[in-house]
């Protein structure tokens, strides 16, 4: 069967009655007689078809649903109702489409040391392996929880200076609607020498899973940190704020790209093609130093 492309959905146009537009793997657009156009996943839990809302559209565009799809199709296999992992992963969605509102404070280490040993007890805590080498993942690239779980393979690429470098699509990122539909607000991640590591690992962990780098359940990183005795002290969205409150009290002369290096949006400062490549040289420098600390 054809697979969906981005001018097939445009085109798709409302009629007197619903029709859908199917993908594959089960996901299909439902298109409304109103005009209103969603997201739907047919899947089996159990003996029972279930029905899964992802979304609609343009507000979830095709890749992504499409690796919503790849992500629920991952929590099935172990065991999880993709459908309560759906209203967590739509709930952040949704507060990354919201406006700036007053800053959460998450539970984190703000010292060397005490990331170092939240690094250390969650590489020991008991867990599936390419749980564990999610988790690593995400201290070492400092990156938000969603984006992790919705990267794919094909977003590691190699940069000018023949090291990797993680292309997170905009799509995936905390901004302004506009901005998501643009490849131009993309947000890279030169990865360490540590992460290239753990990603060469989780080859060897999520064969057969699809394109998903990382087919973990909803729950599984948070379920980590818990079991490595961090619960109430550090949690996996607080990797952002050890990141930014120990590089700069390390490097003060690097505040800018430090926030640059986390996808925070630096007032007056636009990313182009003719300065990424000296960013992604700073930003390695302050990724290897990262890995640095938490390695000890």
């Amino acid at each position: 069967m054809p697979m969906l492309t981005n001018a097939i959905i445009r085109s798709a146009r409302p009629k007197p009655r619903a029709y859908k537009l199917f993908d594959g793997g089960g996901l299909h657009l439902f298109v409304a007689p109103t005009g209103l156009k969603s997201w739907r996943l047919k899947y089996r839990r159990g003996r029972r078809e279930q029905l899964l809302t992802i979304g609609q559209y343009p507000d979830v565009a095709l890749e992504a649903a499409r690796a919503r799809r790849d992500q629920a199709r991952a929590a099935i296999a172990v065991g999880e109702d993709p459908a309560r992992s759906a209203d967590n992963v739509a709930a952040e969605l949704a507060d990354e489409l919201a406006p700036p509102a007053a800053p959460v404070h998450h539970p984190a280490a703000t010292t060397a040391a005490e990331a170092r040993a939240a690094y250390a007890a969650i590489a020991a805590a008991p867990a599936r392996p390419i749980a564990t080498l999610a988790a690593r993942f995400l201290a070492l690239t400092a990156v938000r929880v969603g984006s992790l779980r919705l990267a794919t393979w094909d977003e590691i690429e190699v940069d000018d200076a023949s090291a990797l470098v993680w292309r997170i699509p905009a799509a995936h990122l905390k901004l302004s609607r506009a901005r998501k539909a643009s490849a131009e607000h993309d947000h890279f991640v030169p990865l360490s020498t540590a992460a290239a590591a753990v990603l060469d690992a989780a080859r060897n962990h999520s064969a057969g899973a699809g394109k998903l780098i990382f087919p973990i359940g909803e729950r599984a990183i948070g379920a980590l940190h818990d079991r490595a005795g961090l619960a109430g002290r550090h949690v996996p969205h607080g990797w952002r704020a050890s990141f930014s409150t120990i590089l700069n009290d390390a490097r003060p002369e690097d505040r800018a790209a430090i926030d640059e290096a986390l996808a925070h949006q630096v007032k007056g400062k636009v990313e182009g093609a003719y300065n990424r490549s000296a960013q992604l040289v700073r930003r390695r420098a302050l990724f290897e130093a990262w890995a640095a600390i938490l390695a000890g």
